[in-house]
């Protein structure tokens, strides 16, 4: 779990760091009696703490996707055969009648931020993530693309594997997009919460006002 009391207190203290060293921006003040320069000081002590603040806030996938199947996957079709190795990787899931959440990088791109953070790829790496699509987890686990969904399935274990995530049918609220309009906000992806005579931005939809649709992941 998050401590965001802690995180609030290294943020306080990070910022007092930098107001001090702004405030003794002169040479002389940088070179303590000791020899040390605090500037390199201020810089390590920055970085560590960054560091920590980064490995807080990562996710724990394996605990929020638990008994979730979650498809990466996108429906731009600039580039052919990634799309139909998407499309055909939804489509042989819902045969199967596989309960799945999809995650739509076309929808969504901040998902590919969130794919990079969860393999552990630098952000210079973006392309690969696109290339390598479409990707599926299990419990928050990698299971594989969709060279390892056609391979369990010629094989008759896919049905086995995913047994436990059966039971989906048409979805009519959202026409199987796995997507639905943000009921708080209505698309406007403006919070009903004013601060300083400004609408807040709402926190339950994404870049483009949606949300993945309840009815789809729902047994």
């Amino acid at each position: 779990m998050v401590d965001f009391k802690r995180i609030e207190s290294d943020l306080l203290r990070i910022k007092l760091e930098i107001e001090r060293a702004l405030d003794e921006n002169n040479d002389y003040a940088l070179i303590q009696r000791n020899g040390s320069v605090r500037g390199r000081k201020f810089h390590v002590f920055n970085t560590m703490r960054k560091m920590q603040l980064r490995s807080q806030w990562k996710k724990n996938y394996i605990a929020e996707e638990s008994a979730k199947v979650v498809i990466y996957t996108t429906s731009c079709g600039i580039v052919r055969k990634t799309y139909e190795r998407c499309r055909d990787t939804v489509a042989l899931l819902r045969a199967h009648g596989i309960i799945a959440e999809l995650r739509d990088l076309n929808m969504n791109n901040e998902l590919v931020d969130e794919i990079i953070n969860r393999m552990g790829l630098h952000a210079d790496e973006r392309d690969f993530v696109l290339m390598s699509l479409p990707l599926v987890y299990v419990d928050g686990n990698y299971f594989g693309n969709h060279s390892t969904l056609i391979e369990c399935n010629d094989a008759g274990e896919l049905a086995k594997r995913l047994n436990d995530f059966k039971g989906r049918q048409k979805c009519t609220t959202c026409g199987d997009l796995g997507y639905t309009l943000c009921s708080s906000c209505r698309g406007s992806k403006k919070s009903q919460r004013i601060f300083q005579n400004t609408n807040l931005r709402c926190a339950f939809c994404d870049e483009n006002g949606i949300v993945p649709c309840k009815s789809c992941l729902r047994k």
